[in-house]
This record gives structure tokens, sequence and C-alpha cells, in this order.
């Protein structure tokens, strides 16, 4: 039926192309997600019409009976979308069914507990401890420490906090959140010292907006605290 059906070959063939990227040949981050579908589903939907047009004609069925299919799968489609949509509420709704679907995916694991550190940091610190233990990435590894970093300072746990802080600064001493949270740990230990020295490592590092905010808050509790 393939060789005699360019168009339907195309849309077979076609369909395998686009999932080629993400079909873990070469292995990369993100075993499934569902926008590895988007470009492969047109060519899921040109087969699907190619051989509904391809049984109607062959009078095996009545003619209107690809259209009541169709109309089922649109009803039965848009209800599942409803569904969906309550997933897609917002970015809580969303990671908690990506994590109750990938439960060993620090990715996951880390975008969930961001969205309880302002509200439930008790949460949230479970969630960045869970995810170290999946063996993460070192980019994802680097933000579940600089989290656990915010929110041990924001406890006033500064020994607790200076382990995260200091594997950071190991692994590159001019991290500009590893100098920023290294400061705040000294200023809360009125290490005035230490904390002009890694507050002055910590600026030029500075490139974002919200970063050069920080560090200028932190200057100035520095200023407050320590004098000029």
């Amino acid at each position: 039926m393939l060789k005699r059906n360019k168009l339907m070959a195309f849309a077979v063939l076609s369909y395998f192309i686009f999932l080629l990227p993400v079909s873990q040949i070469i292995p990369h981050h993100e075993l499934l997600a569902d926008h590895y579908l988007y470009l492969p589903m047109m060519s899921f939907g040109l087969f699907v019409a190619l051989l509904a047009r391809k049984i109607s004609r062959s009078g095996v069925v009545d003619k209107k009976a690809p259209y009541f299919v169709a109309a089922a799968a649109v009803v039965i489609l848009g209800v599942l979308t409803v569904i969906q949509n309550r997933t897609w509420k917002d970015e809580r709704t969303l990671w908690t069914a990506n994590y109750q679907a990938v439960p060993n995916s620090p990715r996951a694991a880390l975008n969930l507990g961001n969205t309880y550190q302002e509200t439930e940091p008790e949460r949230a610190k479970q969630l960045f401890k869970r995810a170290l233990e999946l063996d993460p990435t070192p980019d994802i590894k680097d933000k579940l420490y600089d989290r656990l970093a915010v929110i041990l300072i924001d406890e006033k746990k500064f020994d607790e906090a200076e382990f995260f802080v200091s594997d950071v600064l190991r692994r590159d001493p001019k991290d500009f959140f590893g100098n920023l949270w290294s400061t705040q740990i000294h200023l809360a230990r009125k290490e005035c010292d230490p904390a002009r020295t890694t507050l002055h490592l910590a600026q030029p590092a500075a490139i974002y907006p919200r970063e050069i905010q920080l560090s200028e808050e932190i200057k100035r509790q520095l200023n407050q605290q320590c004098g000029l």
C-alpha cells in the first residue's frame, strides 16, 4: 500500500523522521515530553485522513461512517482536553502531574520544589533533597544547591547552608549566587572582612537585572552592618 500511495508513505516515514532527534539514539536529559509529538502528530493526522478516505472509497463501510467516527473523535478529544487543562492550570499543577508521572526525574522534582519555595519551604526542601538523590546533571545540581542554600539561610541554618555554597564555589569560585549567599552567611556571623571579599567576587559576575539588584541589596546591608 505504501509503495502505491506516495502521500501515505510520506506520512508514515515523516512520522518516524520527526521522532528521530528525540528517540534517545544520542542520549539526552529528557526521556519523555508532550512536545516531542507536536511535529509527528501532523504526519499521524495525514495518515489517518488518507486511511479514512481509502476506506470510504473502498465501499467496505458506508461512506458516511468516517464522518461519524471523526465527530466522535472530536467529542472525545474535546473532553480529554478539558480534563488535561486542569493539569495546565498553573505551574504547581503542571509539575505535580509531571512528578507523579516520572517520580525519578530530578528536573521534575526541582521544578515542583520551585513552586513550593515561597509558600512551603519545608516541602520544597524535601523535593530538592529528593532530586539530589536522583543523580542530577551538573546544571540541575547547581540549581538545587542554590535553592537549598536560600532556604537554609532563611532558616538560619548557616552551617548546613555553607556546605551547599562551598560545593558550588569549589566547582566555580566566581559563581555569582555562591558568592552572594556566602556573603549573607558571613554577615549573619558578623564576619565583615570575609563578607566584603565574597561580595567583591559576586558583583562582577552579576549579569541580569535581578542579580544586580540582589548584589546592591547585600552591599547596602554590608555597609549598614560593617561600615564602608
